[in-house]
Parts: C-alpha cells; sequence; structure tokens
C-alpha cells in the first residue's frame, strides 16, 4: 500500500477517534451517575426494610452521601435524559428526608441505661459470672425468661441509642449548606441549583413535594424556602 493513502488514512481515523472521545466520555459520565442513583435508591431501599438493624441502621446517610457526590449540571445530554436524572435525585433527596423525619427523636436520652455485660439475674448460675451469658445456661425457668427478657430489652436500647446517633450525623448533613433552614437545606440547595422558576419545574416540585413529605410543617418550609405558595388545607 502507497505510504501517502496509508498515512492518510491513519490520520483520518485519528481525526474521527478524537471526535467521538466526548461523546464516549460524556456517555461513561452519564452511565455513572445512573449506577450511583441506582445504588442510592438500593440502600434507601434497605434502610427502609429494616430501619434499625445492625447492618442497615448508616444506610440512609450512605444514600445521602451517594446522591450528594453527583453533579448533573455538566452533563451535555438532551434535555429529557437530564430530566429523568434530575426527577429521580429529587425524589431520593425527599424520600431521605422523609425518612429522616420519620424516626428522628429530638434531643434523644434513652429510659434505660444500656449495658454492654448485663449479668444473670443473682443466683440463677453455679458459679460467679463476669458479664453476658447464654440464658440457655440457666437452669431455672422463671430466671431463665426473666433474663431473656433482659437481653431483649437491652439489646432494644442498644439498637436505638445506635440508631438514633446515625441519625444525628445524618442531621448534620441534612442541615450543612444552611443552619438556618436546618434539615432542609440540602434538599432547598439540590432544587435551586438543578430547578428553574418555569412553570413545568415548579409543578413537578411541589407535586412530589406534596406526595413524599407527609409532616406538614416540613413540608411548609421547604415551600416557604423555595418561595412557592403552600396548598390550602
Amino acid at each position: 500500500m502507497d505510504w501517502t493513502i496509508l498515512k492518510n488514512r491513519i490520520t483520518l481515523g485519528t481525526v474521527i477517534f478524537m471526535i467521538f472521545i466526548p461523546f464516549i466520555a460524556e456517555a461513561n459520565m452519564q452511565n455513572d451517575i445512573s449506577d450511583k442513583i441506582m445504588k442510592a435508591d438500593h440502600m434507601l431501599q434497605s434502610f427502609i426494610n429494616d430501619p434499625k438493624g445492625n447492618n442497615t441502621n448508616y444506610l440512609l446517610g450512605s444514600a445521602l452521601d451517594c446522591i450528594d457526590d453527583i453533579d448533573i449540571s455538566r452533563l451535555n445530554i438532551p434535555k429529557s435524559e437530564y430530566n429523568k436524572l434530575r426527577l429521580s435525585l429529587l425524589i431520593l433527596h425527599l424520600k431521605i428526608l422523609s425518612e429522616f423525619d420519620k424516626y428522628q427523636i429530638p434531643n434523644y436520652k434513652p429510659k434505660n441505661n444500656y449495658s454492654f455485660n448485663l449479668l444473670p439475674p443473682e443466683g440463677s448460675t453455679d458459679g460467679p459470672v463476669m458479664g453476658t451469658i447464654d440464658p440457655a445456661d440457666i437452669k431455672d425457668d422463671r430466671l431463665r425468661k426473666n433474663y431473656e427478657h433482659e437481653l431483649f430489652e437491652n439489646e432494644k436500647i442498644g439498637r436505638e441509642i445506635s440508631f438514633q446517633s446515625e441519625l444525628s450525623s445524618l442531621k448534620t448533613k441534612l442541615s450543612i449548606y444552611n443552619s438556618e433552614l436546618g434539615v432542609i437545606s440540602d434538599l432547598i440547595y439540590f432544587i435551586k441549583n438543578n430547578y428553574t422558576n418555569s412553570d413545568h419545574d415548579q409543578s413537578e416540585i411541589t407535586k412530589l413535594i406534596n406526595i413524599i413529605i407527609t409532616n406538614h410543617q416540613i413540608k411548609n418550609d421547604i415551600l416557604n424556602a423555595l418561595k412557592i405558595q403552600p396548598p390550602d388545607k
């Protein structure tokens, strides 16, 4: 093959490749964002299924971290695709806030102390013990049942302490952009940076807020912060 022809073909191939690089990068970025949204949604659903579980109580905060790491403003994609991503993110922001409000107990203090080593009832074992034991080792039925109940209640206290600690950390994240707005500030930041004052955008925001947010005070706080007229009661 003639060297000049080969050189021209190589040059043409390089130009074509360079032209498609931005499109490939854009597609990869969009796929990455879609994957993160799916991951956040999966974490949210796992939390909803078992909010106080030792392996799930932190997932609400993790889901927020995941979507807060997403920036759709730089995507050069069709408006319809952008709107789909934006809608998915708004729904996640609203659901996370709603779940937080459902379970968070302000100024939480447990009614009873949690014990890391709950001792069995006195006289229930043959010898001295230094910590928690298996209730099956207690021969007396009444003492064993009492100890099982104490262990159950103690575990409930421990799980609630751990759960409220996770929600307290989440409260800080939700309030990060504006302490005066409090826990709605993360949501307000997302909306103001990704939505406009168009009738379509405002309608979408208002409908989703009314559907997902059940706490009327929080709902009105959000609408007021966005300067959207709250619906008549």
